[in-house]
């Protein structure tokens, strides 16, 4: 079967796909320290909120692209441009979701490399003192002959999957993996629940304190709500264009929302306690997660049983991450060069693994090449989630809120009620876009930073350009039309 001809079987399949690209590697970091650093029921509000109004509306608009042209986000750029004459511009838009798909696999790669790894050599480490603990986790990562025979081992298990089919494979394991994540997070917290310490201190710790929120805080809650739904990557682009007319965009949007909210918070109620418990100076971004729950579980010592369970839960969710992440770019190699689909998975691990090999590397033979005080892993990272992600994001949100016609969007949704149509049409226009733009204004790196009356005032100038309808000389750089390789007509 092409993979053109390919449906999901139902749409409760669909929504547990979407799920199992969903679920993944966003909902194990910053939402459990912020937690751990904050008020936790403050911050667990404005997460709901941060879903609604930037996650919810900005998934709607990419599963709509998506199952209308029934292609990748390149194409889908491409054909509903053209379907709708709009500028050439929308092409460029499409194709760096390729960039942001391949930094976001090599980065979900070595993290999910440390994953398994750690979870063979420390899952019982009750006897390390904290120091100890800090060495090992350092050492490991600069053990690259390890690391990379550990990854060479796991690509080949997600290519096996991945190559059985996705008519097959992929909708099994996707039903399976989210059962699987969702009941061993669920009786964990269960399990934490019978510790009368943890009890008491969950009960202080979620309450509601509005008094320390900042606008930074607000800003960088709204972030993670966009950054753990998965979008911006085309992984929406790739499930969603398998979706049948039948699936409601609008409800199943809502049910993966929701599943995917809860999910976070049950992460995040088990995460922060011991994130809670580790000393500051020994906090340090991505490496956060594993150090805090090692010696977060030392001081705690109570918790030391839940260790391999939490790593089992962090691996399987990694790692289905992974997998269907690479879902998008496997597709889209063979829609644009005419391969074969097991051709095109197998170019897609190997790409990845060398690109992952090479930010494994930055962590010991290339430890000094440092680019603005980053290594090669960090570039990597911090260029692709907080740069090329929401850049491709505004584009969604640019070119479904602004300029495609309202007609055809209200009619393909169905919404119940038209007042709802125009409060996400409203969400996506202005919400989603200027947080968008003010975020990669934000993350741009130091030198090339504005002051925040310049990002207002580009803000402002980004809403008056497209409610206006109007590019300055964009018929003049983009010049031309891509050869559209799989595309519906209208």
């Amino acid at each position: 079967m092409a993979i053109e001809d390919i449906r999901w079987r139902s749409n409760f399949t669909f929504v547990m796909v979407a799920l199992a690209a969903t679920l993944g590697l966003g909902n194990f970091f910053n939402l459990p320290y912020l937690m751990a650093t904050h008020s936790g029921g403050t911050i667990l509000l404005l997460f709901a909120l941060a879903k609604i109004t930037i996650a919810l509306p900005l998934l709607i608009a990419e599963m709509w692209m998506a199952r209308r042209t029934r292609a990748i986000a390149s194409v889908a750029f491409t054909c509903l441009a053209e379907a709708h004459k709009l500028s050439n511009i929308w092409i460029w838009f499409g194709r760096l979701f390729w960039f942001s798909a391949f930094g976001l696999l090599a980065y979900y790669a070595v993290v999910t490399t440390w994953g398994v790894v750690y979870t063979w050599q420390y899952s019982h480490v009750s006897s390390f003192e904290i120091e100890q603990v800090w060495f090992q986790f350092q050492t490991m990562t600069r053990d690259v002959p390890t690391l990379l025979l550990t990854q060479t081992v796991l690509f080949g298990v997600l290519g096996a999957i991945m190559l059985l089919g996705i008519s097959r494979a992929m909708q099994s394991v996707a039903i399976i993996m989210v059962a699987v994540l969702l009941s061993i997070i669920l009786s964990m917290f269960v399990v934490m629940s019978l510790n009368a310490e943890y009890i008491s201190s969950l009960g202080a710790f979620l309450t509601v304190d509005f008094s320390n929120v900042d606008q930074s805080l607000v800003f960088v809650i709204w972030q993670h709500a966009f950054l753990s739904t998965g979008l911006g990557i085309g992984g929406v682009f790739a499930f969603s264009m398998f979706a049948p007319k039948t699936v409601p965009i609008m409800k199943s949007s809502m049910i993966i929302v929701v599943i995917d909210y809860l999910f976070g918070v049950l992460v995040a109620l088990v995460v922060w306690y011991f994130i809670y418990n580790i000393p500051p100076e020994y906090t340090n971004g991505v490496e956060l997660f594993f150090q805090s729950i090692l010696i977060g579980a030392i001081e705690v010592e109570s918790s030391y049983f839940l260790l391999p369970l939490l790593f089992v839960v962090f691996v399987i969710s990694t790692s289905m991450a992974l997998m269907f992440s690479m879902l998008p770019v496997a597709i889209a190699i063979r829609s644009h060069f005419h391969l074969n689909f097991r051709v095109s998975v197998v170019l897609t691990l190997v790409s990845v693994w060398g690109i992952s090999a090479i930010c494994m590397l930055s962590f010991s033979v290339f430890y000094n090449h440092l680019w603005y005080g980053m290594t090669i892993f960090e570039v990597v990272s911090y260029g692709t989630t907080h740069i090329l992600v929401p850049i491709c994001a505004l584009g969604v949100s640019v070119f479904v809120g602004w300029r495609l016609a309202s007609g055809n969007l209200e009619k393909d949704l169905h919404f119940k009620r038209t007042f709802y149509y125009y409060l996400w049409r409203l969400l996506l226009k202005f919400g989603v876009t200027c947080f968008l733009f003010l975020s990669v204004l934000a993350n741009l790196p130091s030198a090339w930073q504005l002051s925040s009356d310049w990002q207002m005032l580009l803000v402002l100038g980004l809403a008056n350009a497209v409610s206006a309808r109007f590019v300055f000389g964009v018929n003049i750089l983009t010049m031309g039309s891509p050869k559209v390789v799989l595309c519906r007509r209208f």
